[in-house]
């Protein structure tokens, strides 16, 4: 089990929790902070399983300017950058059919 949220307390960065034992205990910590390696995040997350046990997770970036990808092999415990593009407001993550979607709204200006 994985959860990220947006998190107002300290910006940059999401607040996330792992648990592996069907959620009796969690592992919780601040992510995309500067602290891990991954681009800082703003807010918004999104997170999906594929059928491989891969945890994929879309943010938008601290600036609100890029959709952030990252995945997980180890169900939440650290994440690798996937890709980053343009993409303004609520970006969604789905899986299926070996594939990784996303949506998400571009504002034009």
């Amino acid at each position: 089990m994985f959860f990220a949220s947006n998190e107002d307390t300290r910006l940059p960065g999401l607040f996330a929790g792992f648990s592996t034992d069907g959620g009796l205990t969690w592992t919780t910590r601040f992510m995309a902070d500067g602290s891990d390696g991954l681009p800082n995040a703003c807010c918004d997350p999104s997170v999906s399983w594929d059928t491989f046990g891969n945890l994929f997770l879309a943010y938008l970036d601290d600036a609100a300017a890029n959709t952030v990808l990252v995945m997980s092999t180890n169900g939440g415990a650290t994440f690798s950058l996937v890709m980053q593009f343009t993409a303004q407001d609520q970006p969604k993550v789905a899986t299926g059919a070996n594939s990784v979607w996303i949506v998400h709204n571009k504002v034009n200006s």
